[in-house]
């Protein structure tokens, strides 16, 4: 029953990203809301609020930064660090990415019994000593937080275009 529910979970806040990504150009990706912007690989030094907004390719690094720690600590061997994560060096390449990362999770938790769900793992990431439900909870968690992020940072885009092409068409 757990399992189902996650799965479920997944899916949906997956069609949510789908929804933001399906279209998304260059320029979006790269879009930076406040200067200054979270843009590049890796984490800032402080996450307080005036380190500015993410770019939504930094997003879809930090995407695939969480997804492939916990396929690695909690299906692999453990031992993928931030450093090997790369940046994404365009939206359909990060896209496709992202899309296989989502297939291997889903594998992976669909070969897992309920009573695997209960249980923590031996290599667990991103918490330690909880039941794996919570893991995957988690996961569907930062998948919708991530989502709507993106959408956001479109919406700001797609609002300031329209403002410089009213201002365009007014000179």
């Amino acid at each position: 029953m757990i399992k189902k529910s996650l799965l479920s979970q997944l899916e949906l806040a997956w069609s949510l990203l789908d929804y933001h990504l399906s279209d998304i150009s260059v320029e979006e990706m790269s879009f930076e809301v406040t200067q200054p912007s979270v843009s590049t690989q890796g984490f800032p030094e402080t996450e307080g609020y005036d380190i500015g907004m993410p770019t939504i390719a930094w997003i879809l690094w930090h995407m695939d930064f969480w997804w492939s720690m916990a396929l690695n600590h909690n299906f692999g061997d453990g031992h993928l660090k931030v450093d090997d994560i790369s940046w994404p060096n365009d939206v359909n390449s990060a896209y496709a990415h992202l899309t296989n990362l989502k297939n291997q999770w889903s594998t992976c938790l669909l070969e897992m019994s309920e009573a695997d769900f209960a249980q923590p793992k031996s290599k667990q990431w991103p918490l330690q000593d909880k039941p794996f439900y919570e893991i995957a909870g988690w996961l569907n968690m930062e998948l919708m937080k991530n989502a709507a992020e993106i959408g956001s940072i479109r919406f700001a885009y797609g609002a300031q275009k329209e403002q410089r092409v009213g201002s365009m068409e007014r000179d």
